[in-house]
C-alpha cells in the first residue's frame, strides 16, 4: 500500500467511526480556568505527576490541554486523573509527555498508573488527551479531529481489561479519550470499524465440493 492509499484509508476509516462519536466540545468562557493550571503541569518534567491547587472540571481541563497544544508542531499526551461527578469529571492531577510531529506514545509507567488508578475506586476516571499538529488535510478539507486507526486501537487496548470494561458498562468512572485538531476538541469512543467492514465485504474463499 503506497502512502496515498494509506492516507485515504485512514481518512475513510476515521470518517466512518466518527459518525458514532460524540459531537465536538462546545467550550464556555468559564472553561478558561483550566488554561493556567494545565500549562503549569505541562512545564513539569515529562511523566511527572502534577497535582492542581484547585480541582478542574472536565471541560476546563480539556480547554487547558487544547490551548497548550493547538499551535504545537509535535504531538503531546496529557493525562488527567480524577473522578466521576454527575455529568462531568473532576480532575485533580495530571501527567504530560511529548512526542514527535507524527505520534506520541503512552509511557509504560503512565499506562500502568492509569490502569491502577481506574481500578482503585468505582468513580475514578482518567482523561487522555492528545493533539494532532496542523497538516495539509486541515487546509484542503478544513476537517475536525480525526483519530487515527492507532488512536482507536489504543482505546480498545485499555478496555480489554475486564475491570475497566466492567466499570464502563456499569456506569462507573472510565478511561475517556480526546483528540484536538484544527482548533477543535472531540471525544472518541468508537473502535476502528473499517477492518470489520473490509472483512464483511471481502469474498470468501470458494470451497471445493466434496465428491465420494
Amino acid at each position: 500500500m503506497n502512502p496515498l492509499q494509506h492516507l485515504a484509508k485512514e481518512v475513510i476509516g476515521s470518517a466512518i467511526a466518527s459518525v458514532f462519536d460524540p459531537k465536538p466540545i462546545d467550550f464556555k468562557a468559564s472553561d478558561e480556568a483550566g488554561i493556567g493550571p494545565v500549562r503549569t503541569g505541562c512545564r513539569k518534567p515529562d511523566g511527572m505527576l502534577h497535582t492542581f491547587r484547585s480541582q478542574l472540571n472536565r471541560n476546563a481541563f480539556l480547554m487547558g490541554c487544547h490551548e497548550f497544544t493547538c499551535e504545537s508542531e509535535v504531538e503531546h499526551l496529557i493525562v488527567g486523573f480524577g473522578f466521576q461527578h454527575g455529568s462531568t469529571t473532576v480532575v485533580e492531577q495530571m501527567a504530560h509527555a511529548v512526542g514527535t510531529k507524527d505520534a506520541v506514545s503512552i509511557p509504560a509507567h503512565i499506562a500502568s498508573a492509569i490502569a491502577g488508578y481506574v481500578k482503585q475506586e468505582h468513580a475514578n476516571e482518567v482523561l487522555l488527551f492528545h493533539n494532532h499538529p496542523r497538516n495539509f488535510l486541515n487546509v484542503v478539507i478544513n476537517n475536525g479531529p480525526m483519530p487515527s486507526s492507532t488512536d482507536r486501537r489504543t482505546l480498545v487496548s485499555f478496555h480489554r481489561d475486564v475491570v475497566v470494561l466492567g466499570k464502563t458498562l456499569m456506569g462507573g468512572g472510565s478511561v475517556k479519550f480526546y483528540v484536538g485538531e484544527n482548533r477543535v476538541v472531540r471525544e472518541f469512543h468508537t473502535p476502528d470499524l473499517l477492518p470489520l467492514i473490509e472483512r464483511a465485504l471481502s469474498p470468501t474463499t470458494p470451497q471445493t465440493p466434496w465428491r465420494p
